[in-house]
């Protein structure tokens, strides 16, 4: 699956994707493991907490300089209508999710 996907990239990628790519027998063990780490501990590195958002505009035509708001949705409004404890209750039942990681 990795060899298969395209080798774009992020300016906040540290290392290019082509060369993850090519070396990712060496590279899957210990990203497995600090993977497997953040899900039994629940913590998750600052590092990767970081994104680039660019806004693209729909219309064409309109001056992206007088561009006058950007109003990003957060997920918290998505996750106001849900029954959080049932989706806590089918997290651990069905994904063997529990304690830190679900605080």
């Amino acid at each position: 699956m990795i060899g298969s996907s395209p080798n774009k990239s992020c300016q906040l990628d540290p290392a290019p994707t082509w060369l993850v790519k090519d070396m990712r027998t060496l590279l899957s063990p210990p990203i497995a493991v600090l993977f497997n780490l953040s899900l039994a501990t629940g913590c998750f590195p600052t590092e990767f907490k970081e994104a680039v958002v660019l806004p693209r505009l729909k219309k064409t035509g309109l001056d992206t300089s007088e561009l006058s708001a950007l109003c990003l949705l957060g997920l918290t409004a998505a996750f106001d209508t849900v029954d959080h404890e049932l989706l806590l209750s089918r997290l651990e039942r069905q994904f063997g999710l529990r304690d830190s990681i679900l605080q």
